[in-house]
């Protein structure tokens, strides 16, 4: 989360975030990465940050300062 907020608003991809967060192990195949991108987005919506974490399809994804 805090990397993402460091680039807002620019998209990041999969891998920046996976070579920020993790070691050179982690298997990029996995579905890590997307099950804690989820977790932030049901956290976010919680606390009325619906929309505010968005998947930029084929990109990476965006922290936005507004809902989406």
């Amino acid at each position: 989360m805090e990397y993402l907020a460091s680039r807002s608003p620019d998209i990041v991809s999969s891998e920046d975030i996976a070579e920020h967060v993790y070691d050179e192990s982690f298997d990029p195949f996995s579905s890590v990465l997307r099950v804690h991108i989820a977790n932030l987005r049901k956290k976010l919506t919680k606390k009325g940050g619906n929309g505010l974490l968005v998947t930029i399809k084929g990109s990476g994804y965006q922290l936005c300062g507004e809902k989406q």
